[in-house]
């Protein structure tokens, strides 16, 4: 399914829920966010992409989905992973710039914890 997300944003339930086709149980879910397009060993694949939230994995263990995959580098979303702050980067790098006490804190919002 096509759900187009800029950098950083995050899958929602209400982004799941809105996207086509519907997704009935026994799916296998992929999501195509557009963020195939900077696929590499860089830090904007890795550090600014899209991903999951907790909400969104609590919606397709509701739904009874098999599996999951993205076309982001991990399906969590960066910030809620050890690979958010601190991170590799320097102060002065504009990824840098878009972490926050808040996102460090949502770190335990592990979609993937959820479908596990």
């Amino acid at each position: 399914m096509d759900i187009p997300k800029k950098q950083g944003e995050i899958l929602t339930a209400e982004d799941l829920e809105k996207a086509t086709p519907k997704i009935k149980k026994g799916d296998i879910v992929i999501i195509h966010t557009g963020w195939n397009k900077y696929s590499g060993d860089n830090e904007k694949y890795f550090l600014e992409s899209p991903g999951l939230g907790r909400e969104a994995g609590e919606w397709f263990v509701e739904k009874g989905v098999k599996c999951v995959g993205v076309d982001q580098q991990a399906l969590d979303h960066p910030l809620h992973t050890a690979i958010g702050p601190p991170g590799p980067l320097r102060p002065d790098t504009p990824s840098a710039a878009n972490r926050s006490k808040r996102a460090i804190e949502r770190r335990h919002q592990l979609g993937h914890r959820v479908l596990g």
